[in-house]
């Protein structure tokens, strides 16, 4: 049987969006949600993370982006999750294609997270 129910979060989470990204970062207990849009033609390009802890409420995370390439704004694109990508231990996002209020993309982006000192998540788009 399957049951769903609402969970309360800490943190601010996204803003109300449709047609986003939401992908499960294997071996973690987190996930990322990229994109999207919030009305019909303002589309998104940020990052969040949810952390889902096994005895705690869920946490929103608005990543910081330590490089500066970034997909552009997009809806209906598609997110996947790959355990590592070369020698990263790291689970990557691949994120494809998509398409804003002009234009339908073909593009291909790969999105890593890292942590740093403070344990604060960061993300490193290429």
């Amino acid at each position: 049987k399957i049951r769903y129910r609402v969970l309360d979060a800490r943190n601010n989470p996204p803003t109300p969006r449709v047609r986003h990204s939401a992908c499960v970062l294997q071996g973690e207990r987190s996930f990322v949600v990229f994109g999207g849009r919030s009305s019909p033609t303002a589309a998104l390009n940020d990052t969040f993370v949810c952390s889902l802890p096994e005895d705690d409420l869920p946490e929103w995370h608005q990543t910081e982006n330590c490089s500066n390439k970034l997909p552009s704004p997009r809806w209906a694109h598609t997110g996947s999750t790959q355990m590592k990508i070369g020698n990263s231990n790291q689970p990557v996002v691949v994120i494809f294609g998509g398409r804003d209020q002009h234009q339908v993309m073909d593009d291909l982006w790969f999105l890593s997270l890292h942590e740093n000192k403070n344990g604060k998540r960061k993300i490193k788009w290429e």
